[in-house]
């Protein structure tokens, strides 16, 4: 179970990091991929949107002595071999085009979201994020996304095309939404994804992966832990 709403994240730390760790928020996941539960000392580089969520400088600097637990997404695809470890992310997950890169001429296709066993969009969409974090690309996209709170936030895109530019304006604030064309909802156990009869670019951690035409994107609960 995550943090609830008003209950202080994160206890004392005063030992050493069982890994110390730099880089993008896509080496922070392959370091927690490698490691059951691990408490980490992260350096992050300046383009590290996971940092951002956890208030944590870039670069070196002094520490207050926190460890925060912190949630993961599992991830799987069609393609992975039976019985094969899910892909882990920390961030974010987006199927399809990227909100800050959703453009007036980008296409649509018809898309099921179901989370936790209830479908919350199927029909046409340009793309779908689903956040365990905040930020994007440095844009606050998902301004309720929390890393600790034990459940992923989604958002499925299906904004008009004459729309797309004043909404990608917005983002960097997170006033894009609330908007009619977003879709948002909540999912504290699993989130699936499913196209119909296409593919489309999956991309972890600002990571792009395969096209796929469906994934699976499970809650991990406080799978790691930060030191700040």
């Amino acid at each position: 179970m995550g943090i609830s709403k008003g209950q202080p994240w994160g206890t004392p730390w005063s030992g050493p990091p069982d890994l110390t760790v730099s880089g993008t928020d896509a080496a922070l996941a392959s370091a927690v991929t490698a490691h059951p539960h691990p408490t980490i000392a992260w350096t992050p580089a300046g383009d590290a949107d996971f940092a951002r969520a956890v208030s944590l400088g870039v670069g070196e600097h002094e520490r207050m002595g926190l460890s925060l637990p912190c949630d993961a997404l599992g991830v799987r695809v069609p393609a992975q071999a039976e019985g094969a470890e899910p892909l882990l992310a920390v961030n974010a997950v987006v199927l399809g085009t990227s909100p800050d890169r959703t453009g007036r001429l980008t296409r649509t296709a018809s898309v099921r979201v179901t989370a936790d066993g209830r479908i919350v969009h199927d029909g046409p969409t340009t793309g779908v994020l689903v956040g365990n974090g905040q930020f994007l690309r440095g844009a606050d996209v998902i301004p309720r996304g929390h890393p600790g709170d034990g459940r992923v936030e989604i958002q499925v895109y299906a904004v008009a095309a004459a729309e797309r530019a004043a909404m990608r304006h917005r983002l960097p604030q997170g006033t894009h939404v609330p908007h009619p064309g977003i879709r948002q909802a909540s999912a504290a156990t699993e989130v699936i994804v499913e196209l119909d009869g296409q593919a489309w670019p999956l991309e972890l951690d600002g990571i792009e992966l395969p096209a796929t035409s469906s994934v699976t994107v499970r809650v991990v609960v406080q799978r790691f832990a930060l030191l700040i």
